[in-house]
């Protein structure tokens, strides 16, 4: 019997939806790039790292576990950004703080929150082989080398 990718099975919703916003944050970041490269918009090429996104999304989604452990770093380095960003506003604001800022990474850090939640439920967990916590051994054989 051949061997069948574990892509094939059915996946969660929510994985779904952190995929697809991985996908757009690296399409977003792309778009800004090639925008700053048209004369007239930027005076200077603009480098955004943030293009690494758009391999996140497409590795979420044929469920890579490298791509899954890279969607987490990004997630956490995002946990450690957002609260200094928001520290920051409040250090330049002189007389009225900016609520609109705060909200805003407020809402962005929820988000940040419901990824990482999602990606380290126990279902989706096992749907990238990786071990379970209560029993410390794998989930489920998986192959990492398919067979010619």
């Amino acid at each position: 019997m051949a061997f069948q990718p574990i892509a094939d099975r059915s996946l969660p919703t929510a994985l779904k939806v952190v995929g697809a916003l991985f996908l757009i944050a690296g399409f977003w970041a792309l778009f800004g790039m090639i925008l700053s490269l048209l004369p007239g918009h930027a005076r200077h090429v603009r480098l955004d790292f943030n293009v690494i996104c758009i391999a996140v999304g497409q590795g979420l989604l044929r469920l890579r576990p490298g791509w899954r452990t890279c969607a987490l770093v990004i997630l956490w380095v995002g946990f450690v950004a957002l609260p200094v960003h928001g520290l920051f506003l409040l250090a330049e604001s002189r007389d009225t703080p900016p609520i609109g800022g705060l909200l805003l990474d407020a809402c962005y850090f929820a988000l940040v929150l419901w990824q990482y939640c999602v990606l380290t439920r126990p279902d989706v967990r096992r749907l990238f082989g990786v071990a379970d916590r209560r029993t410390g051994g794998p989930t489920h054989s998986r192959r990492w080398i398919d067979p010619v």
